[in-house]
């Protein structure tokens, strides 16, 4: 699950934003967010090296106490589901490592209770090292959605959602996930299923284009 963010399993996240039932410019729901990036590093063979304070607390906060222990020193690529995602990423990086230029997008981490908008920076370091900032954007408040929550346990059923935009697929559309769990009846109370990852085709075009844009910048020099 990778845009990397320290929730709901180390990494994940969308491009879609903010819902358009929250008015950016005068919608009270909506918190436009100034906190400090969250930063961790790999090294060039993707083993986390570096998770700085600001990632171990907003891991705390959204009731993911201890996960330093169980990243620091691991694979990045154990944190990653989906043959697709993780291909997309491994492009993604190689590219960054290569040109040595910067590359940012938004992507949507959301908590049961609230949508958040997020963007993440890919940097390149030297020796190999590339740094990921994820820095929030904006958070609004949303009816707790239930398939989110942290549950006892889950049925062998698999929900994929996108991991950049939150959306649920079902058979061949994907779906806001509120709009899902109407259609599927995941309520409170019910047995709910295993959450998977992968990406929607919108998004895969849009990290695409990002990917393959930064063949055409000028350089960078690595810090």
């Amino acid at each position: 699950m990778l845009p990397l963010a320290p929730s709901d399993g180390f990494l994940r996240g969308g491009f879609r934003g903010i819902p358009r039932c929250i008015d950016r410019g005068s919608d009270s729901r909506l918190s436009i967010q100034s906190a400090p990036p969250t930063i961790y590093r790999i090294d060039r063979t993707d083993r986390i090296i570096y998770v700085d304070e600001a990632w171990n607390e907003f891991a705390r906060q959204n009731g993911a106490e201890g996960l330093l222990s169980r990243v620091l020193g691991k694979n990045l690529w154990d944190f990653v589901s989906g043959r697709e995602l993780t291909q997309l990423y491994l492009e993604w990086f190689g590219r960054i490592r290569a040109s040595g230029i910067s590359s940012r997008l938004n992507f949507r981490c959301d908590a049961p209770d609230r949508g958040r908008l997020m963007e993440i920076q890919i940097s390149p370091r030297l020796g190999g090292v590339v740094e990921i900032q994820c820095q929030m954007i904006a958070e609004w408040p949303r009816p707790a959605v239930y398939l989110l929550s942290d549950v006892p346990s889950r049925s062998s059923e698999l929900l994929v959602l996108c991991s950049w935009c939150k959306r649920a697929r079902i058979k061949k559309e994907w779906v806001e996930l509120e709009e899902a769990a109407q259609r599927l009846g995941y309520f409170e109370g019910t047995v709910v299923p295993t959450i998977s990852h992968g990406i929607c085709q919108v998004c895969t075009d849009q990290i695409n284009g990002q990917i393959l844009g930064t063949r055409n910048r000028g350089p960078r020099r690595l810090r």
